[in-house]
């Protein structure tokens, strides 16, 4: 988790808040910092938002929704316990 809030807090989505767009799982991961397995965890306990079917083998998220996660993450993250 600490370097999903390291990486949002340097990562800025400038376009984010004027158009969204279909993005895909490395992507997401790309911007989370997160392995694939930490990541859909996290959907599963359905403390991040779920993808959606474009075909039948593809999935993808809006970044708008991936944006908006990190911040509610960034918001409910206290001071780091070392």
């Amino acid at each position: 988790m600490s370097s999903l809030v390291a990486l949002a807090s340097v990562k800025q989505a400038p376009e984010a808040a004027n158009r969204d767009r279909l993005i895909r799982r490395p992507e997401v991961l790309r911007i989370l910092g997160v392995s694939k397995t930490t990541w859909y965890g996290m959907v599963a306990r359905g403390e991040a938002p779920r993808g959606f079917r474009i075909s039948a083998r593809c999935v993808g998220w809006s970044e708008r929704a991936i944006y908006d996660f990190v911040k509610q993450r960034q918001q409910g993250a206290g001071p780091r316990e070392v």
